[in-house]
């Protein structure tokens, strides 16, 4: 996953909060970031970009499943579609730079 991050941004790694990645954007090669989520996605990942403190950060996470045809509510009964929206909630509220390494 790092080698097909490195293909869009030069990064510094800051860390782990839980299962999320969370990485410095120092320079951005690839502006398309559809394409990076497309990719990413392709590897069982998903990302979020957010900008803090005058820094862009790169939040990534394990990819959750939901199953096709399946009621929004229903997919909360899903363990990993349950932690993966914890996870965009977490993006959403504020998540912190301070991470463990």
């Amino acid at each position: 996953m790092e080698a097909k991050l490195n293909e869009f941004y030069s990064l510094r790694f800051h860390g782990f909060d839980g299962h999320v990645a969370v990485f410095e954007v120092l320079d951005i090669y690839e502006k398309n970031f559809e394409k990076v989520l497309r990719e990413l996605g392709n590897l069982g990942y998903w990302a979020a970009l957010k900008k803090r403190d005058g820094r862009v950060v790169l939040f990534v996470f394990p990819a959750g499943k939901i199953p096709p045809r399946q009621p929004p509510l229903a997919a909360l009964a899903l363990p990993r579609a349950y932690n993966t929206l914890d996870v965009l909630r977490w993006l959403l509220l504020g998540a912190q730079l301070h991470c463990h390494p």
